[in-house]
């Protein structure tokens, strides 16, 4: 198990979705202003981690796709491993969306207080910065849909095989 989770923060180290790569905007520099900054940072922060979260769970469901029409001939220890791996992402997933939900909320002021720094050069900064980190929630919340539902696919794939072994879910 612990060979399984260190195989998938290695490659989530090592890789990054090409979807999200192409969609998503780029981390901004700083302005000087911390109320815009931590926004800025906080949204890409959840932009990055939703990215890998997207990527580790592509080269689970990968290996799940590879065995999934021999099921049979796959050991309940390998099953065990990718359901507890999954349960993992499940509780991830969980955290990204609920940092999501609080940036999406919180975005919405920004946006509309961004004009309002001084000097005007500043205001600039802040509205382009406030507006590309909420575009990075947007691919945040599209990577966290995918995910979601990938989620519940392996998952059920996953149970249901363990459950016609007589194997608890846990």
């Amino acid at each position: 198990m612990k060979k399984i989770l260190f195989l998938i923060l290695s490659i989530s180290v090592l890789s990054i979705s090409t979807f999200a790569q192409d969609k998503a905007p780029t981390r901004p520099a700083d302005i000087g202003e911390s109320e815009f900054d931590n926004f800025k940072n906080s949204s890409f922060n959840v932009l990055e981690e939703s990215t890998k979260l997207d990527a580790n769970l592509k080269h689970i469901d990968k290996e799940i796709k590879e065995y999934s029409g021999v099921m049979s001939t796959v050991s309940t220890d390998k099953i065990k491993g990718h359901y507890k791996a999954l349960t993992g992402v499940r509780g991830e997933v969980e955290i990204i969306n609920s940092n999501i939900a609080e940036l999406d909320d919180k975005g919405k002021d920004m946006v509309a207080n961004a004009s309002k720094v001084t000097p005007k050069m500043k205001s600039i900064k802040a509205t382009t910065n406030t507006k590309k980190a909420v575009e990075g929630l947007d691919v945040s919340k599209n990577n966290m849909k995918s995910i979601t539902q990938m989620l519940q696919d392996d998952m059920k794939l996953l149970g249901d095989e363990l459950k016609s072994r007589g194997e608890p879910i846990e």
